[in-house]
């Protein structure tokens, strides 16, 4: 390779091997993003650029002569050619002492064909040539092509705007060569398709060398008029150079990156007439020898920087496309760690309401229930208590008189039934309204409980864990409580059966030598608590007698009924009695309170551990993820930096 003409020069060695190792880097990155296409493309390019092999693409739209083209470079009209659209298949040719064909299938396989056979396999221009050709992956022609020593392939191309299926199979070789041979028709110079092909395809995609060919120029009458032709398509392309340049964030730059292009004006087919009858005077009315020597010194002279350049361009492209995905990566990650947080706060604070009311819930059972037994130990001296106020109260506030013993016998007796049945009523309306509470706040804890399940299972999913809440754990637990509260029901049914004996002669005391003698009373049967003012309140008033016959004897009385009412209560055995109710009337409630505890508890401690544990993984995971992206940006700005740099560089040789 000759020195640049310029004072700045480039280490190629150097830079070859920066090149090489920004390529594998993206090659290796885009293999774990999983972008397949982009690592096809950069292993295409990194296995080009490190066996030194050169690709030119031939490209253009249907028709205008790309075929007739190669054949005049080939000196032998090997490509099939025709006015209508022809290629229908890429094609490769390659440098061989030997003329020969083959044809790559798109299944694997691989056949030899003789080069006349070629419009057979290439070509639609029979429905079956073209059945054929749509099975085809590429052709690949050997022939002894001087341009296409030293690893240089020229690839043939179908028409850009022949139809989407060919157009995608241009643009997949167009990624893979290093220098475009652009051939336009002079007859429709630099359409409006080709000037946005040049500029949307080659040059975003860092193609800045292209070597535009005017094909047909024998068309025209005189040379001033090719000239003519030419020179318009060169104003078109600078126009189309500028818009592009100015649409981009640095045009001075891009224009510089880009450079001059050559244009040559050629006729193709007076070329290949000249060759194939050896007329050098027709060759030379081609203009394709301009050509030609253009061609010979760019590919002996300058490939290696081409090759150079147009890498380092692409390596720019793939590093803001992988930059791209990887910063649209760090937004998902953010997004998922939003959406993380917010589920671990929403599952975090339903967890803990529903942790703290199930404590509230046993707190509140266990409160009841303890409230509930304290009533065996106080019933009995509260009963006492009463029964012995009613008849100290009663006997007090009467006249008493031995014929009248026998009616306040009855008095005392009826008035002891009345209050023991309704301290036993309130003791039981206490106890079921103090029931019912404990069961409606269980109730409705499940309620929440079994409500909120869709939501901590979404959220536990959010959170990573496929361990999610078991629905039927959950109604196997609104069974069980729904049998214990119909159970708690039916026992309301059940009374706190307590009454004073109904036998009043048991407080009928005979006279004896001292006046006073006692009778034995009868049983009395077992009461509750109750208020004192409902059952008292109207014997206070009761009439007392002017007169009593003395008062020893209403001293005895009231001793006497006391100590009767003693030895009831002893028979009553009124503990026992309160005690058997309280524990029938309990027992649904405590079953309840054993599966809160054995089975809710856990499920929603179960829950919290596993938010707790899966929170620490992921948040883990997050910041792995974070620190990794971070190494990525960097590492891709590096490629990018030191790509942008070498750019530079070849803009300063072109000055």
């Amino acid at each position: 390779m000759s020195p640049p003409r310029t004072s700045f020069s480039i280490d190629y060695r150097q830079s070859l091997l920066k090149i090489i190792s920004s390529l594998k880097y993206l090659q290796d990155l885009s293999q774990e993003l999983n972008l397949t296409n982009l690592v096809e493309m950069i292993s295409e390019s990194l296995n080009r650029i490190e066996n030194n092999s050169f690709k030119m693409v031939v490209l253009g739209d249907f028709n205008r002569g790309k075929s007739t083209f190669i054949n005049a470079l080939l000196g032998q009209e090997i490509l099939p050619s025709d006015i209508l659209a022809t290629t229908a298949t890429p094609g490769r040719i390659i440098y061989s002492l030997k003329p020969a064909a083959k044809v790559a299938f798109k299944d694997g396989s691989a056949q030899e064909i003789e080069i006349l056979e070629l419009s057979n396999y290439v070509t639609k221009l029979t429905s079956e040539s073209e059945a054929t050709a749509a099975t085809i992956k590429e052709a690949i022609v050997y022939y002894p092509i001087p341009y296409c020593q030293n690893n240089v392939e020229i690839i043939d191309t179908p028409g850009l705007s022949d139809d989407e299926e060919m157009t995608n199979v241009t643009y997949t070789m167009i990624n893979q060569c290093d220098l475009v041979i652009m051939v336009i028709s002079a007859q429709s110079p630099f359409s409006i398709s080709e000037g946005e092909f040049f500029t949307n395809t080659l040059l975003e995609n860092g193609i800045n060398h292209v070597l535009f060919v005017v094909n047909r120029i024998d068309v025209f009458p005189s040379p001033e008029d090719a000239i003519k032709v030419i020179g318009l398509i060169k104003n078109r392309i600078k126009k189309c150079v500028k818009d592009w340049a100015e649409q981009q964030l640095n045009p001075p730059n891009n224009l510089r990156k880009i450079g001059n292009f050559k244009i040559f004006g050629i006729s193709a087919f007076e070329a290949l007439q000249a060759k194939q009858s050896r007329n050098q005077k027709l060759l030379d009315k081609s203009l394709f020898g301009n050509f030609e020597y253009a061609l010979k010194t760019l590919i002996n002279q300058q490939r290696g920087l081409i090759q150079l350049e147009v890498t380092n361009n692409r390596i720019i492209n793939w590093s803001q496309e992988i930059m791209k995905i990887i910063l649209e990566q760090e937004s998902m990650l953010k997004q998922k760690q939003l959406k993380f947080n917010v589920s671990s706060k929403s599952i975090n604070n339903e967890i803990t309401l529903l942790i703290r009311l199930l404590s509230e819930v046993l707190q509140s059972i266990n409160v009841i229930l303890t409230s509930i037994k304290q009533q065996i130990t106080t019933s009995y001296f509260q009963l006492e208590k009463n029964l012995k106020q009613i008849s100290k109260l009663i006997i007090e506030s009467s006249i008493l008189n031995i014929n009248e013993e026998k009616n306040l016998a009855e008095r005392v007796s009826n008035y002891l039934q009345t209050a023991t049945i309704e301290l036993a009523n309130k003791i039981q309306s206490e106890t079921e309204q103090a029931l019912s509470t404990a069961w409606l706040q269980v109730k409705d804890f499940i309620d929440l409980f079994e409500k909120d399940i869709p939501q901590l299972n979404n959220a536990i999913n959010d959170l990573g864990s496929s361990e999610t809440i078991n629905k039927k754990a959950i109604d196997n637990i609104r069974y069980k409580l729904n049998k214990s509260l119909e159970a708690f029901n039916q026992k309301q049914l059940i009374n706190l059966s307590l009454s004073f004996s109904s036998k009043s002669e048991i407080f009928v005391f005979t006279k004896e030598a001292s006046g006073i003698a006692t009778t034995t009373g009868a049983t009395i049967g077992f009461s509750l608590l109750g208020p004192l003012g409902g059952v008292i309140g109207g014997y206070i008033g009761a009439a007392v007698g002017d007169n009593m016959r003395n008062e020893k004897f209403k001293e005895n009385y009231l001793s006497q009924v006391i100590a009767e009412i003693d030895n009831q209560l002893r028979l009553m055995n009124v503990n026992q009695a309160v005690n058997s109710y309280v524990y029938q009337a309990c027992y649904g409630l405590e079953e309840v309170q054993i599966l809160l505890m054995n089975e809710v508890k856990p499920i929603l401690d179960n829950i919290h551990n596993q938010m707790v544990e899966n929170y620490a993984k992921l948040e883990t995971k997050i910041m792995v993820e974070q620190q990794e992206i971070i190494h990525k940006k960097e590492k891709v700005n590096q490629v990018l930096d030191d790509a942008k740099k070498l750019s530079e560089k070849f803009c300063l040789l072109r000055v």
